[in-house]
């Protein structure tokens, strides 16, 4: 949420202790968080934050794209990956699971619809983009200062289709982008 949309997630509630979901027997992320969202206190957030992440759940810890959970015990068709200090053996686990359901009630088959998802609401995207953009290329993350000149840059991308190009040639000569 916060890294797509610029719209980081509330934190806990001021004295709620963190809360260790029994996962015993759980074998997905999702199962995990389940149990975690039994609790109360956690389940109204987690039904915002956790469909992102089921959505973007295909890609493993360095992007690689996979269809298939992995494990060292369980699974059906033992694969081998090489690495620099040998040969690493795992399973074919269960199938990855990334439906889900945003909090207005969109649902999703997977990251494509998210995709679409998200992009039916493009000021929302390019927002982030553009902030995350001018954090990167000045060092510094836009201020309240800075609002009515994203708000400019983001009218002018919207008009001309948004591509990654776009961008660039926007916040480049923009004031934001020159006095930092």
């Amino acid at each position: 949420m916060k890294r797509l949309l610029g719209q980081p997630p509330a934190p806990p509630p001021p004295g709620t202790p963190g809360v260790e979901p029994d996962t015993r027997r759980a074998s997905t992320i999702r199962e995990i968080l389940a149990k975690h969202r039994d609790s109360e206190t956690c389940a109204d957030c987690h039904a915002k934050i956790d469909p992102p992440g089921f959505a973007l759940e295909n890609f493993d810890f360095i992007g690689g794209w996979r269809d298939r959970y992995r494990s060292k015990e369980k699974g059906d068709r033992p694969d081998a990956k090489v690495e620099n200090r040998g040969v690493w053996q795992y399973k074919l686990a269960l199938p990855i699971d990334s439906t889900g359901s945003l909090a207005c009630g969109r649902a999703f088959r997977d990251i494509r619809e998210f995709k679409k998802l998200l992009l039916a609401k493009p000021d929302e995207v390019q927002r982030c983009l553009t902030e995350k953009l001018l954090t990167y290329a000045t060092g510094a993350a836009p201020t309240y200062a800075d609002q009515t000149a994203i708000a400019d840059m983001i009218a002018k991308l919207l008009k001309q289709g948004g591509g990654l190009k776009t961008f660039v040639t926007e916040v480049v000569p923009s004031e934001t982008f020159r006095r930092k």
